[in-house]
């Protein structure tokens, strides 16, 4: 929440990502590899690879921001959308509601794509602005890593979703 706090204060303030936002988000996705420790521990029920996935594409999105001192529209939007993403995440960890349930397995839905598509961008600029060709085959990957998170989510709204319909069935 500190970071969405920081984020808005930029937005707000200066139109765009500050270095202070920069540094908190930064951090927040070095907390985030836990999610790999406790998927491979088995402390969650997570699978490993979607979370190896996710941790990456946010470092390598963080790192291409840094490289392009990209602080604008498009990075701010894709800030937020992770942020809110993972906020619903971890809020339905702690608090396991209906409504947590329900904000976690549906927010993604737009905020996946919202998050992927300024992600490419980024990418494009880093290429665009430094001609940096690693650029060119993250721009090929991406689209397939993004396929592959997209649908295990839809996979797993489906199954969250069709759980609780048998069980309002049973009751």
């Amino acid at each position: 929440m500190a970071c969405f706090g920081l984020l808005v204060r930029d937005i707000v303030k200066y139109g765009t990502i500050g270095t202070m936002t920069y540094r908190a988000v930064l951090f927040s996705q070095f907390v985030n590899t836990l999610d790999i420790i406790l998927a491979i521990l088995k402390v969650t029920r997570s699978p490993v690879l979607p979370a190896v996935m996710q941790a990456a594409s946010r470092f390598a999105s963080l790192y291409v921001l840094w490289e392009c001192y990209a602080y604008n529209v498009k990075s701010a939007v894709m800030v937020l959308a992770w942020i809110i993403a993972d906020t619903t995440r971890y809020m339905f960890y702690l608090y396991p509601s209906d409504l947590c349930k329900s904000l976690r397995y549906t927010l993604f839905i737009g905020l996946y794509p919202v998050g992927f598509l300024m992600e490419m961008l980024l990418l494009w600029e880093w290429f665009r602005n430094f001609k940096a060709y690693t650029a060119v085959g993250l721009l090929l990957i991406w689209p397939v890593g993004f396929y592959f998170m997209y649908t295990h989510m839809l996979r797993q709204r489906r199954r969250i979703f069709a759980l609780d319909t048998s069980n309002n069935r049973k009751k």
